[in-house]
């Protein structure tokens, strides 16, 4: 008779450790205006009124507080920390304007090179102009 290997016996089994992330509890934020943030997440009460804290997950990092109002949030999605990290934003364009204004300028992009903007000006004879 054959032997067969268990199905709850793992073949390759991983040596690499899991990755620790902050405590905390993590979610995606849909926001009305069509933004979505990925970060971590915690309710507080500031200014007489409840606020979603959200610290953004931005290449692998979180980034600083923002405060978000109960109203505008159109869906919230609770995951883990390991699910936040790897859906996190990676491009500066998809987090919101006012989350890129306060980057960091090391975690800006480098603005593309274009090289010597004069150049690109074309001269036109005002006489040959249609208008």
């Amino acid at each position: 008779m054959e032997e067969t290997q268990a199905i709850d016996t793992p073949v390759n089994e991983a040596t690499e450790p899991m990755p620790t992330h902050p405590e905390g509890e993590y979610a995606i934020i849909e926001l009305m205006g069509h933004q979505t943030i990925v970060g971590r997440v915690n309710e507080v009460d500031r200014f007489g009124t409840k606020f979603m804290q959200i610290e953004p997950i931005y290449l692998s990092k979180l980034l600083g507080p923002i405060l978000q109002g109960g109203s505008s949030i159109y869906r919230v999605t609770p995951c883990s920390a390991e699910v936040a990290f790897n859906r996190g934003c990676t491009d500066a364009r998809q987090l919101p304007a006012p989350v890129r204004a306060t980057l960091p300028v090391h975690l800006l992009p480098a603005p593309p090179s274009g090289g010597d903007r004069d150049r690109d000006v074309v001269d036109v004879d005002e006489d040959e102009m249609p208008f």
